[in-house]
């Protein structure tokens, strides 16, 4: 079976004269992993919790698995919304075992069987007659993504998932949760204000931004063309030059940089670390200012002859001192954003 599993449009959350979330439109396909990434305060939890049936919707429309949820006359309670929900904290029950709290809603005479399956499914094996407080933290999130698939919904939710591990852990635990969502054929939506954890884990990343989504696409056309300067800066890291743009190219501090489909003009040129190649050369057209070290690559900062300051991201091989004159060339396509003049602002 294809096709869709959540749709939601123009949907609206207000708080008064607040608008926590405006205008949404969303549609996430079966078996497919969707990060709602942006900051703070921007209305991705609030969004998830309208899904999930916990906030009434102002207006706009829900569907999930082709039933209507929320829409004119239609509020369908959460009970009833074939939605699993793993919470930021677990909420694990402390005095229930692995076993018990994964059983926990279920019924029927194949109980047993299914918390089995899914025991072995989120590699929980051996762990089901411990309690939350004998797991560690990658065990207890495993167990509460367990709880939530057990019932078979049509939609896994996720409230920022990793934000109670230790940073060692969040990649390791990552790639579990992936393994564990695919091999469960859930559809899932999680949020998160990482975009690290966006890019890695999701099949389509939803910037979201003041109550908005303002661009949804798979994580690397998000992050190789995003549709605006904001957005290029929010999902990583970027360099932008002033340039000026014509037929498919800019010039800028660096020379003539492809830039596609770009409209002609004034533009700032966005430019990824990873993408600038730097060699030590007495007449470069930058300097050195410093670089940090990581181990499996480097971020060197420099500064060109035009004031303008770069960051590269360097293999660890790579030696350069503060001070060092370097040429610096761009490999592969740029990204131009056009500079809106007070003109075009009215406009």
């Amino acid at each position: 079976m294809s096709g869709a599993m959540v749709r939601i449009s123009g949907l609206g959350i207000n708080y008064g004269s607040f608008a926590a979330v405006r205008g949404l439109d969303l549609e996430l396909g079966r078996g497919k992993i969707l990060a709602l990434l942006g900051p703070s305060g921007c209305g991705k939890t609030t969004t998830l919790r309208a899904i999930a049936g916990f906030e009434p919707p102002s207006e706009g429309e829900i569907e999930i698995d082709g039933e209507k949820v929320v829409g004119e006359s239609v509020f369908v309670p959460p009970e009833k919304r074939r939605v699993g929900v793993v919470f930021q904290d677990y909420a694990l029950f402390p005095h229930l075992t692995v076993e018990r709290n994964i059983a926990f809603g279920l019924s029927g005479d194949k109980k047993g069987n299914r918390v089995s399956e899914i025991i072995s499914l989120a590699r929980l094996d051996g762990l089901g007659s411990r309690m939350p407080h004998e797991l560690s933290g990658g065990q207890q999130q495993r167990v509460a993504l367990a709880r939530a698939l057990a019932p078979e919904p049509s939609v896994i939710l996720l409230d920022e998932p990793f934000s109670n591990l230790d940073a060692a852990l969040r990649a390791e635990v990552r790639r579990d949760m992936k393994r564990i969502l695919i091999d469960a054929g859930a559809t899932s939506i999680f949020v998160t204000h990482d975009q690290d954890e966006a890019l890695s884990l999701a099949d389509e990343v939803a910037v979201m931004l003041d109550g908005r989504i303002v661009q949804s696409a798979p994580p690397e056309e998000l992050y190789h063309s995003p549709a605006t300067k904001e957005i290029a800066s929010f999902v990583g890291d970027a360099n932008f030059l002033s340039g000026v743009s014509e037929n498919g190219s800019a010039r800028c501090a660096l020379g003539e940089i492809p830039v596609g489909t770009s409209p002609s003009g004034e533009v700032e040129v966005m430019v990824r670390p990873e993408s600038l190649r730097l060699e030590n050369d007495d007449h470069g057209e930058a300097r050195i200012l410093d670089r940090e070290f990581y181990g499996h690559d480097q971020l060197v900062r420099l500064a060109l002859d035009s004031k303008e300051e770069m960051i590269a991201r360097l293999g660890s091989g790579h030696t350069f001192d503060a001070g060092d004159r370097v040429s610096v060339r761009i490999t592969g396509e740029a990204v131009a954003f056009p500079i809106k003049t007070a003109d075009s602002a009215l406009e």
